[in-house]
């Protein structure tokens, strides 16, 4: 089985750009560089976004590998974020994926299923500083 969030960041130029790195807990980190501030001298929520929604994609990529192996395409049909507090210092974002099994039944009789992935940021103080929703679409190519 692959590390989901390490092929993330490192397969995607996006992410390498940001600076995200992947832990071996799976977690995705914003680190703490000045270019990722905003005018407060806070974590941009566009990096928090981003984080997010890598989080998002290695949570789908563990959970649904034999999808994707079954010819499945994942593809982001939606993103919420909602700020709960200044994100100060080191951010981690972790995701967890709902109705995986429903998921997939879905996909085997239908040809498409659709999944949300709920997403948690947090600070250096163990602050929760933001919470996602991420709406993948799992289609076969051509459909």
């Amino acid at each position: 089985m692959i590390d989901a969030a390490r092929f993330v960041v490192e397969a995607l130029p996006y992410y390498a750009h940001l600076g995200l790195r992947a832990e071996p807990d799976g977690r995705i980190v914003v680190p703490d560089a000045h270019p990722l501030t905003n005018h407060l001298g806070t974590q941009h929520g566009g990096a928090l976004f981003s984080a997010g929604d890598a989080a998002s994609w290695a949570a789908i990529l563990t959970e649904f590998a034999d999808l994707v192996t079954d010819g499945a395409v994942p593809m982001v049909a939606r993103g919420t974020i909602e700020y709960r507090g200044l994100a100060r210092g080191t951010v981690w974002a972790t995701a967890h994926v709902c109705a995986a099994s429903t998921v997939r039944e879905q996909f085997r009789t239908v040809g498409r299923a659709q999944c949300d992935v709920h997403v948690r940021l947090h600070d250096v103080e163990n602050r929760e500083i933001a919470i996602m929703t991420v709406t993948w679409r799992f289609a076969k190519i051509g459909d």
